[in-house]
Parts: C-alpha cells; structure tokens; sequence
C-alpha cells in the first residue's frame, strides 16, 4: 500500500482530497490530511477507511520529520512560503514531494 501525506486541507485541496479518496480502493492508497483545523480535516477525509486525518503544525519539526519519514509521497498544499521545510524534509528523508 502507498501511502499519502497530504499537508493542508483548505479551499484549494478540496478537490486532490476527494481525488485521492476516490481512487485510493483501486490504487492501493492510503491518505493522511494533516492541517492545523482537525474539524476542516474530518470534514474533508469524511471517515473513509483510507484515510487519516491528523492536526498537523507544520513548525512541529518532530511531527512533521515522523508524518513524511511514514509517508512514500508527500503533497504539500501549504502556501508556497510554507514548502521550503517540507521540501528539505522529503529530500533528507528520501521522499517524493508534489
């Protein structure tokens, strides 16, 4: 199974979310949505099996080195001035980013 990590659930994750739950059975997907909104996460992941939703602080270096270090792709639906710490992370750690 392959694992997701997708950091930022607002307005503009709405639709990868719903993409990525859809497909998840078929492609063998498993989705964590971290944002610091636990309520807008589980309202996005709405209880699929094959997902997690987690509260995710992105300035969290030891939750955000464990989240990507679990995940085999990372998608980073942050502001671009937020992707920098993501970025360096998936690169040390060996992970794809989108």
């Amino acid at each position: 199974m392959n694992n997701i990590l997708v950091i930022g659930a607002g307005r503009s994750a709405s639709l990868l979310i719903h993409y990525l739950l859809e497909h998840s059975e078929q492609e063998n997907w498993f989705i964590t949505v971290g944002d610091v909104s636990l309520d807008l996460v589980k309202q996005k992941t709405n209880n699929h099996s094959r997902a997690r939703a987690i509260v995710f602080d992105i300035t969290n270096e030891q939750q955000r080195e464990q989240e990507i270090q679990q995940a085999d792709m990372v998608i980073s639906m942050l502001p671009a001035t937020m992707h920098m710490s993501v970025a360096r992370d998936c690169v040390r750690l060996k992970k794809h980013l989108a």
